[in-house]
């Protein structure tokens, strides 16, 4: 198909075609191109390449790549030299790059909380849902199921991330622009799923015509461009000699790291297998453009795949790559020798690149000034909202840090399905343009775990209008278990106002009591909840409630003071208890699970003052509780916590009892405590604190082995506070990070259980 020569304008105007003859690039004979294919993490073979070719003294007319060709190949016209570009690739942290994951300092507190849960989530909406719901006149109107699909993400990852990386490595190059105006000429090839033709960027805006050319389908979500919706370009054209050529290349350098059939042992995954199949898709321009190239060099890649991007790999890819330029010394010295001889240089010249202007500001190493700060995709409200998440000052000099700073602000708030930049100008100060673009209302999310204490537990949330930044959001939670229940949410959210929330929960339990390390009864109960309450959304590591809330239970098991220690009512069995409480919540760790840095702390008050079945005496409840994460090394973190909580009153319901047991913190019951060395819920006096401290080593990779020690005291009465020796936990346990939350089994021992016990657990708590 013949191929479309676009100049694309920002995102937010229309695309232009122009005339193939405007993109020639002019120039002393011959003129001399650069080609790069595509292919993922093979791509960095690329830059070993571009070494090697630099060493030599070759001076480039123009760079035209695909996908990675696209990534690698841009940089280098932009004024990048193969040392720089190096140094570029390898200090990326390539997980993040190929996810739109916000790190976690930058989340929302509830944002956090629900990371911590579920496994995935997807987001999705009902396009003109409500003249669906109220009156079906089009009968051309899509249903709400089929509203549903079309909504659904159109890839795996949006792609923001490795679109503002490209924006800080281009800043002076981001106006809509003719790319032969680039240090060195430039284009890069996508394709267009709607016409199915070939498109070859030769102008407009660099970051997104680079995006577009790496869209691997189904992993990058298409660049929407005008009419056209452009993926990868590697599916019609991964190795573009011809676009070189009719740009006006008299010689052609290229380095392929595609083209060849995958053996059965190197497709391993799914960037494999679409590795695969755009490489089937471009076969028909592929041995032609191999048979134009006039120095063909092809990295021996074997054993690396597309999605090859861990450390070591790419190290090993890229020395392959200048390995396989070495091996074409002969023709590239004969092919350079040829080449200034035609262009009349003397025996004594001694080469190099030659750059046509300016090479581009690197963000990640420059700083630079701001004259003005705009966005753009947002309701007038939204940017008012937003405005106070924008710490950019202006005519003073900023980093890259500032700008992701602010950028994963407000991604972070969930509102919008990307959120990238553009910096205007050739130099200081620049424009900034904050490009948001909107996002689905709702999500779904899904949580799994096992564990050998309830074997197993599904969590499943259904949130609507939670992706937006105000107005009212309904949340509704399901947990299916031994343990199951439901959980209602609602909240409305308003400018420069607390939010308001109200929730209705319904739980079922089923837990062991232990009593002095011995099992006590079968608890078995039945709780309802109902709150209503104000939060702040001001701060992100902090979350302040206030507000009323009534409890209600219904106990079927049969209890005797000889089940349970400590001044409880064990006749409360049907009850419902309301109450006034305040808590604080503090969390700014950098991994909810493997912390490495960072702190929680929480301080929670409740006051009990009626009930609506049965008198008791009016209760107060103060808990505790807070853990540091400090690093030792590269290897070890130290992780020491305390936690406390004081029942001040009388003949306390039971239902509120001081518990303590098992490695997770309120699996049964909320106000229950962790305690290594023992399991399921074992009951202690009004006053209890406890003490722990881990060392864990990260051994490697993605292994931990952790240390686990802590102490426990409790009592009837303060002044009995330090009589008695206190309870000891000791535990061993290993535990691996994997996609879907750590694989955990631990050791333990405690002198209050007097006994060895084991757990396993896979996935995240719930």
């Amino acid at each position: 198909m013949a191929a479309i020569l676009l100049s694309v304008l920002p995102a937010y105007s229309s695309p232009a075609a122009t005339d193939s003859a405007d993109y020639r690039v002019e120039g002393e004979k011959p003129l001399v191109a650069l080609v790069l294919s595509g292919g993922g993490a093979k791509g960095a073979a690329h830059i070993g390449a571009i070494k090697y070719l630099e060493s030599l003294g070759y001076d480039f007319d123009m760079v035209v790549g695909t996908s990675m060709g696209s990534i690698i190949g841009g940089l280098y016209s932009l004024g990048y030299d193969g040392t720089e570009i190096d140094s570029l690739i390898k200090r990326q942290d390539w997980p993040v790059l190929m996810n739109d994951r916000t790190p976690r300092k930058y989340l929302t507190y509830t944002n956090k909380k629900y990371r911590e849960k579920y496994l995935f989530s997807v987001s999705f909406d009902f396009k003109d849902r409500l003249d669906t719901l109220i009156g079906l006149t089009d009968p051309e109107s899509p249903m709400i199921g089929e509203a549903f699909f079309r909504t659904l993400p159109s890839g795996l990852v949006a792609g923001q991330n490795i679109f503002n990386l490209f924006t800080g490595l281009s800043v002076g190059y981001q106006d809509s622009l003719d790319f032969n105006s680039f240090p060195i000429p430039f284009a890069c090839v996508a394709t267009d799923l709607v016409s199915g033709n070939e498109i070859v960027f030769h102008g407009g805006n660099f970051p997104t015509a680079v995006r577009a050319s790496m869209a691997i389908p189904v992993f990058f979500a298409p660049v929407r461009v005008g009419d056209y919706i452009l993926v990868d370009g590697g599916t019609l054209n991964n190795y573009p000699v011809d676009v070189a050529k009719s740009m006006g290349a008299d010689i052609v350098i290229g380095v392929d790291v595609s083209g060849e059939k995958s053996e059965y042992s190197e497709i391993n995954n799914v960037g494999d297998i679409l590795n695969g199949v755009i490489s089937l898709m471009g076969d028909t321009k592929y041995a032609a453009n191999v048979e134009d190239t006039d120095v063909y060099i092809r990295p021996d890649l074997t054993g690396y795949g597309t999605m090859s991007f861990d450390r070591a790999s790419i190290d090993t890819i890229v020395d392959r790559g200048y390995v396989a330029a070495v091996q074409k010394e002969k023709e590239l010295k004969e092919m350079l020798a040829r080449i200034r001889k035609e262009k009349g240089y003397s025996e004594n010249y001694s080469g190099g690149q030659h750059l046509n202007a300016p090479a581009a500001v690197n963000l990640y190493s420059d700083s630079i000034m701001l004259a003005s700060v705009t966005i753009h995709g947002v309701t007038k409200a939204e940017r008012t909202w937003l405005k106070r998440n924008i710490d950019l000052p202006l005519y003073k000099n900023i980093t890259s840090d500032d700008i992701d700073a602010v950028i994963s602000n407000i991604y972070s708030t969930e509102a919008f399905s990307s959120v990238t930049y553009e910096l205007v100008g050739k130099s200081n100060p620049y424009e900034m343009r904050i490009i948001c673009k909107k996002g689905n209302a709702h999500k779904l999310g899904l949580g799994a775990r096992f564990d050998t204490e309830e074997i197993a537990a599904v969590l499943l949330n259904a949130g609507f209008n939670s992706k937006k930044l105000t107005g009212s959001k309904y949340d509704l939670t399901l947990r299916l278990s031994m343990n199951p229940y439901f959980r209602f949410d609602y909240s409305y959210v308003a400018p420069k106002m607390p939010k308001l929330n109200f929730s209705l929960g319904l739980y079922s339990e089923n837990a062991d009591i232990m009593s002095n390390g011995k099992k006590g009864a079968d608890l078995k109960f039945y709780k309802f909840d109902v709150a209503a309450y104000i939060s702040n959304i001001t701060f992100k590591d902090i979350d302040v409630n206030l507000g009323v809330k009534t409890d209600g239970f219904y106990i079927r098991s049969f209890l005797t003071s000889s089940d349970i220690v400590g001044d409880y009512d064990i006749t409360q069995t049907l009850n419902s208890y309301v109450s006034a409480f305040a808590s604080f919540r503090a969390d700014n760790l950098d991994d909810a699970y493997f912390p490495k840095r960072g702190f929680t702390a929480g301080l929670d008050y409740s006051y009990y003052f009626t009930g609506f079945y049965k008198s008791f005496n009016p209760f107060h409840s103060v808990s505790l509780d807070a853990k540091a994460a400090i690093p030792l090394s590269r290897v070890f973190t130290l992780t020491p916590s305390l936690y406390g909580r004081f029942l001040f009153g009388n003949n306390i319901p039971f239902p509120y009892m001081n518990v303590m047991g098992g490695l997770e913190a309120g699996r049964y019951v909320d106000q229950q405590f962790a305690f290594v060395g023992t399991q399921n819920l074992n009951v202690f006096r009004k006053y209890l604190t406890a003490v722990r401290c881990d060392l864990r080593a990260n051994v490697y990779g993605n292994h931990y082995v952790a240390l686990m020690a802590n102490y426990a005291r409790d009592c009837e009465n303060l002044k009995d506070y330090l009589i008695g020796d206190g309870y000891v936990g000791v535990g061993l346990g290993y535990s691996f990070k994997s996609m879907i939350g750590p694989l955990s089994a631990t050791v333990f021992w405690s002198n209050y259980s007097k006994s060895v016990g084991a757990y396993v657990s896979i996935g995240y708590f719930f």
